[in-house]
């Protein structure tokens, strides 16, 4: 159990005039006079600078320096250079992220009264990181806090209300906790406060979101432009202004929905914004943008499928020429599970890449797909194992994969069913098990399949003897 240390020493009047600078936002001036009380050792002026190279306050971004002075002031038990500390090894700033380290220093933070850390402590009990997941002594802790005046602990209290998380669904307190939070100027309680009213009342939830988004929050912005999109008579302008808000902060759905605003009317900025979401990894956007110009698409591919995208490593596969060229893109995404890729790379085996088939790989291949579910590759890994390529040749294992295909919707798969039944083939023979799956393909309209019921309700074979249904099905093999 960590002990209480001692609180620091008031701050000098020269510190407080210090901090006073800092906090009207003068920050060139604040840092002047926060430096060399600093570096004579005062806490609260270790703990401000700190804080400055931290968030870049009036100075460029300096984790080395942030997490010098920021040590310093804590070994004067500065609370507030206690709970910075554990921001930055909770994110990872200039330091390895150390989810205990972090938690160890809010629990100091906290335990000199600091509001920020009681809260920080409090997300962390609630997320379980750094320390084991305690509900109750998270919403303990945001009490204190939010006694103590945390802003970000009222909005927590209601984000809590509002999920029922820890505490019974109840919008009423919700509601009471984030309006508390957003009068003491916590910007996200704009947003939850919209979402609580989003279902009841949208006009409130446009006044809460439009609050929020003023501030400059980008996911209120997105949320407002949706929200307004469903209103009638909504301006539009408004709509795009929101959008372009957040789609300048890197919403990468704000971007996309721009994108598409603008398709047919400016045709530049329908591309720009598209852009700017498919570099963020949106597979919409590429595909807008592939209907745009196919040759921004494939360099839009390369560049995700050079990050390890699935989708776009597919997709190259599909689009190349050279079989090798497919063969390798195909496998990138295979071994990341992606199914169709899969099942296309099998293909190409079979097919043989260069020179003669590799059964052995097409079925090992066609396995991963057909055990994901691909009705294809179950299909095709049935007919390796009914032949005996590149796997034990295996009768019964073929039936089930055909039955599996079949049963997906695989009309091919009816068929090869249909004709394992009715020749027997490693099962006994079973005219009416045949007649049953030759239907299915029937009505899939396979001709051949439509042919052949035709056949056995002419000679009663599978079927009762039907001449009428022989003939209908007679004509519809020959419409095919």
């Amino acid at each position: 159990m960590l002990l209480m240390s001692p609180a620091p020493a008031a701050p000098t009047q020269d510190v407080a005039d210090a901090v006073y600078l800092y906090k009207r936002g003068e920050f060139r001036k604040a840092f002047a006079a926060l430096k060399p009380l600093a570096a004579a050792g005062d806490p609260v002026a270790q703990a401000s600078l700190g804080r400055m190279y931290l968030q870049g306050d009036g100075v460029d971004k300096n984790y080395a320096e942030a997490l010098d002075w920021l040590q310093r002031a804590a070994a004067q038990h500065s609370a507030v250079a206690e709970n910075l500390l554990g921001t930055m090894y909770a994110e990872g700033l200039g330091v390895e992220k150390q989810a205990a380290t972090a938690a160890a220093y809010y629990q100091r933070a906290a335990e000199h009264d600091d509001p920020a850390g009681m809260n920080n402590l409090a997300a962390a009990y609630e997320a379980g990181q750094g320390l084991a997941q305690d509900l109750p002594k998270a919403i303990a802790l945001y009490r204190r806090a939010a006694a103590a005046g945390s802003p970000a602990a009222h909005r927590h209290l209601g984000q809590l209300y509002l999920s029922g998380s820890g505490l019974p669904r109840d919008l009423g307190q919700a509601r009471d906790w984030l309006q508390r939070a957003a009068a003491l100027g916590d910007v996200p309680a704009l947003y939850f406060l919209g979402k609580s009213w989003e279902a009841e009342r949208p006009e409130q939830a446009i006044a809460a979101y439009r609050r929020a988004a003023q501030s400059g929050m980008s996911l209120a912005m997105r949320e407002l432009a949706e929200l307004l999109q469903k209103t009638p008579n909504a301006p539009q302008d408004e709509v795009l202004q929101w959008l372009e808000g957040a789609a300048r902060q890197g919403d990468a759905y704000a971007q996309l929905q721009l994108g598409r605003l603008y398709a047919g009317k400016d045709a530049g900025k329908s591309r720009h914004w598209l852009q700017q979401a498919a570099a963020q990894g949106s597979m919409e956007a590429l595909l807008a943008l592939g209907a745009q110009d196919p040759a921004m698409l494939t360099q839009a591919y390369e560049k995700l499928a050079a990050q390890g995208h699935a989708d776009a490593q597919y997709n190259l596969g599909v689009s190349a020429t050279d079989p090798r060229q497919a063969r390798d893109w195909y496998l990138q995404a295979a071994r990341q599970g992606h199914v169709k890729a899969q099942s296309n790379l099998a293909a190409l085996y079979a097919r043989g890449i260069e020179g003669a088939p590799d059964y052995t790989q097409a079925a090992h291949w066609y396995r991963q797909a057909a055990e994901a579910g691909d009705m294809a590759a179950q299909n095709n890994l049935a007919a390796l194992l009914e032949n005996g390529q590149g796997v034990t040749r295996d009768v019964a294992a073929a039936r089930h994969w055909y039955q599996r295909a079949a049963e997906n919707g695989s009309v091919a798969a009816m068929m090869n069913l249909a004709t394992i039944y009715w020749q027997g083939r490693g099962t006994a023979r079973n005219e009416a098990e045949a007649a049953i799956w030759y239907r299915r393909a029937a009505e899939k309209g396979n001709a051949a399949a439509c042919a052949r019921l035709a056949y056995l309700l002419r000679e009663g074979r599978g079927v009762a003897r039907d001449l009428e249904q022989a003939k209908l099905w007679e004509s519809r093999s020959k419409a095919q």
